[in-house]
């Protein structure tokens, strides 16, 4: 959509998490992961709970 845009404008968190880490920054790197594990876990933990209480109420 923005071909490319300027420096990071398009790039989603795990192309810069990859690109950090290509570069030799891997304490940058590291601290992505982290953040997007706690993005997963805070999106991931409450469908499961809304998915389980899905499954008790059938």
């Amino acid at each position: 959509m923005t071909h490319g845009g300027p420096g990071f404008a398009s790039d989603v968190l795990t192309s810069v998490i990859y690109k950090e880490y290509q570069a030799g920054f891997y304490g940058l790197s590291t601290a992505g992961n982290v953040v997007l594990f706690f993005l997963v876990t805070i999106i991931a933990y409450p469908m499961m709970r809304f998915f389980n209480r899905m499954e008790l109420d059938l």
